[in-house]
């Protein structure tokens, strides 16, 4: 399945196949999540600036199923992180809302994510305009 991003070649493959990941890791809760480091590369991919809302609104559906089902989330912060940064600064405004929605559930309380606090602030900074 994760082989399969490789063949997209427009949105619409892109699309699709986040559909069949997110059927894929529905209903399953993990220790720590397989393949993560492709995963969250694939996901950091699919938040591309030039790909449509739809795509980075799933995207951001299957971030927060992921940190959801994950008992152990330490080990996901750095595969993860990068492309959710990088993508809020230019989110459209709806998006924005949502990638803080992870942020609050996922990173406020976590001390985990003390290592990546300056990358955290200077992500959400230039975006909060």
């Amino acid at each position: 399945m994760l082989k399969d991003f490789e063949r997209n070649r427009e949105w619409a493959d892109i699309g699709n196949w986040l559909y069949k990941l997110e059927e894929v890791l529905k209903g399953q809760s993990f220790v720590q999540l397989p393949e993560r480091l492709i995963i969250g590369k694939r996901l950091a991919q699919c938040l591309n600036s030039t790909l449509p809302p739809g795509v980075h609104g799933t995207t951001l559906r299957i971030y927060d199923h992921i940190f959801a089902s994950c008992i152990d989330r330490v080990d996901l912060y750095p595969s993860f992180s990068i492309g959710l940064f990088n993508f809020f600064e230019y989110s459209i405004s709806q998006l924005k809302f949502e990638v803080l929605k992870i942020i609050e559930k996922y990173y406020v309380d976590s001390v985990a994510v003390l290592p990546m606090l300056v990358g955290l602030v200077n992500a959400i900074m230039p975006g909060l305009n």
